[in-house]
C-alpha cells in the first residue's frame, strides 16, 4: 500500500529553492506554448519521451503535464488522477479540490489562454516496473459541466549511464533526481562544495561575493570521452543571491542565457552530457573538439540563472537547443545517470562504490588512483 505522499506522486520542494539550475525554470519565466489547438483543454506532456530508470532508485521517472485552457472562460481543476501500469501491476493515485498538491505553476483556477503545470513524480514502490502512466484531469467551468482530459504516456526503460566524477575533492549533491530540475525534466543534479551549504541554510547578513564560496573557480573535468557539439564561454558571472535566482523577476536576453557558460558533449548514439554555469572565460574547448575523460574543461562559476556557484550536470538523449529552454518545443529528454568509482559519504558512513546513483545529501569524491608498486 502506498503512503499518502507516494500516492500524491509529487516533490514537496517549494518553488525556487536555492541552487536549482535556472531556479524553477517554469515558475520564474512561465512556460511558452503555441496557441493553435481547438480542444477545450489541450494537454502536453514534458519531456516528449519519458524514460524509466533501470536501477530502481526512486524516482524511476517523472514528467510535467501542461494543461492549456482554450476556452474564453476560467476553468477549475477539480480532480487529478494518474494510473501507473506495469507487468501484472497497477497503482492509481487521485487528488481532488484543494488536496491537489502537484501544481508546479499556476493554480486550480485557470483563466482563458493560461496554463496549469502539474509535476507527476514516481515515488514508489520500486518493485513496480512501470510501462505506462494514464493521466486524467477533470475541469469544471461556469455552466457546471465537466471536461475530462485523458492521456496515456508510455515509459521507455533506459539503463543507467555511469560517468567519471567531474570534480576533485568532496562535493555535496543537491537538487538531485527527486527534484523538478534541468533541461530534460528528469535526473539532473547540482554539485556544491559542502562548506557552501550554510549560505542557503543560514544566509549571512550583508552582500556576498564569489570569493566567499568554496565552489567558485574549482576545476571541472570531462566525465566522458566524446565530442563538443555546443558551448558558450563569455557569459558574465552573477552576484550570488542565495535567497533567489539571479534572473528572478526579469527575462534574459535569450533563454540560452539561463545556462550561462556551458558545454554539451556528444558521447554515443546521440547521448549528450550537459554541464553548466562555468566561470566566465574559463572554458578551454570549442565545438568540434575531442575530449577525454578527466580532461580539464573549465572552472565552476556562477553564470546564468543561479543562486550561487555550483556545477549543474545532466545526460540527455540528444543535443539540446538551449534557445528553447522553458518551452514545450524542446525535444530532448533526461536520461538516468550516476558515477563510477567514487567515495560516498552518507551521514557517518563512507563507502567506495564502483557504481553510484547519487541521492540528495550525498557527499561524493573521486577515488584517488593507486600508486604503482616500486
Amino acid at each position: 500500500m502506498l503512503s499518502a505522499q507516494q500516492r500524491a506522486g509529487v516533490a514537496s520542494r517549494p518553488p525556487g529553492r536555492a541552487w536549482g539550475v535556472w531556479a524553477s525554470l517554469v515558475g520564474v519565466f512561465g512556460l511558452a506554448v503555441a496557441l493553435h489547438a481547438a480542444e477545450p483543454v489541450e494537454l502536453r506532456v514534458l519531456p516528449h519521451r519519458c524514460y524509466r530508470a533501470s536501477d530502481r532508485v526512486l524516482p524511476q521517472w517523472r514528467l510535467m503535464a501542461v494543461a492549456i485552457n482554450r476556452l474564453q472562460e476560467t476553468l477549475t481543476l477539480q480532480r487529478a488522477s494518474a494510473t501507473v501500469r506495469g507487468p501484472g501491476q497497477e497503482v492509481t493515485w487521485t487528488q481532488t479540490g484543494e488536496e491537489i498538491n502537484c501544481i508546479l505553476q499556476g493554480s486550480r483556477e485557470v483563466p482563458p489562454a493560461k496554463v496549469v503545470v502539474l509535476s507527476i513524480v514516481d515515488q514508489g514502490p520500486a518493485e513496480l516496473l512501470a510501462r505506462q502512466v494514464a493521466l486524467d484531469l477533470t475541469f469544471a467551468h461556469a455552466g457546471g459541466q465537466s471536461i475530462l482530459v485523458h492521456q496515456e504516456i508510455p515509459l521507455t526503460r533506459h539503463y543507467t549511464l555511469h560517468l567519471r566524477f567531474p570534480l576533485e575533492g568532496e562535493w555535496l549533491v543537491v537538487n538531485s533526481r527527486a527534484q523538478q530540475h534541468g533541461v530534460g525534466t528528469a535526473f539532473a543534479l547540482d554539485l556544491i562544495a559542502p562548506s557552501d551549504l550554510h549560505f542557503q541554510t543560514d544566509p549571512p547578513g550583508g552582500s556576498l561575493c564569489l570569493a566567499d564560496f568554496a565552489s567558485d573557480g574549482r576545476p571541472v573535468l570531462s566525465p566522458v570521452d566524446g565530442t563538443v557539439v555546443d558551448c558558450v564561454a563569455d557569459q558574465p558571472d552573477c552576484v550570488p543571491t542565495p535567497d533567489r535566482a539571479s534572473f528572478a523577476g526579469k527575462r534574459p536576453d535569450s533563454r540560452r542565457d539561463l545556462a550561462g557558460n556551458y558545454v554539451v558533449i556528444a558521447v554515443r548514439r546521440g547521448t549528450c552530457v550537459l554541464m553548466a554555469h562555468f566561470r566566465q572565460g574559463s572554458l578551454r574547448v570549442k565545438p568540434g573538439a575531442r575530449v577525454r575523460k578527466g580532461q580539464y574543461l573549465a572552472q565552476v562559476g556562477n553564470s546564468g540563472n543561479t543562486t550561487g556557484p555550483h556545477l549543474h550536470i545532466e545526460v540527455l538523449d540528444g543535443p539540446p537547443d538551449l534557445a528553447l529552454l522553458g518551452t514545450t518545443r524542446l525535444q530532448q529528454s533526461g536520461l538516468p545517470f550516476g558515477f563510477r568509482d567514487v567515495l560516498r559519504r552518507r551521514g557517518d558512513k563512507v563507502e567506495y562504490l564502483r557504481r553510484a546513483v547519487p541521492e540528495e545529501g550525498d557527499v561524493l569524491s573521486i577515488v584517488p588512483p593507486v600508486a604503482a608498486p616500486g
